[in-house]
């Protein structure tokens, strides 16, 4: 944050535990002709028209049970609303992800499960 501000960004925190966030219901209400955002309406509503005018975003996260925390994942999901509109609003974002963990290995820790998307597990079984 600092060094941004060094060079003029603007930067704004968002402590997602602050804010009642509920998860996506996967309705597609955003996605309707004539829709004007998600049909819940909770802490999110402030935070989309911020995440779209942004030129980037960093999400950082506590890793917690091998993976981003529930307020992470819940927000993340959310940003599926985004995709409603016509412009790709992720298309010229940089977007960086910063994850704090408590072992000395990545792998151990679950960071590296947290940032790679899950595998399917196959069993003789």
């Amino acid at each position: 944050m600092r060094g941004a501000e060094s060079v003029g960004a603007h930067v704004e925190t968002i402590f997602l535990q602050d804010l009642d966030i509920s998860p996506c219901r996967g309705c597609d209400t955003c996605k309707e002709p004539g829709s004007t955002g998600c049909a819940i309406n909770d802490g999110m509503q402030e935070i989309h028209p911020k995440l779209i005018g942004a030129d980037s975003w960093v999400i950082a996260s506590p890793v917690y049970w091998f993976t981003m925390s529930a307020q992470t994942k819940i927000s993340v999901d959310r940003c599926y609303r985004l995709t409603a509109y016509e412009e790709n609003p992720f298309a010229r974002k940089r977007i960086a992800i910063a994850m704090s963990y408590g072992d000395a290995d990545a792998v151990r820790s679950g960071c590296v499960n947290a940032l790679h998307p899950p595998t399917v597990l196959h069993s003789s079984c």
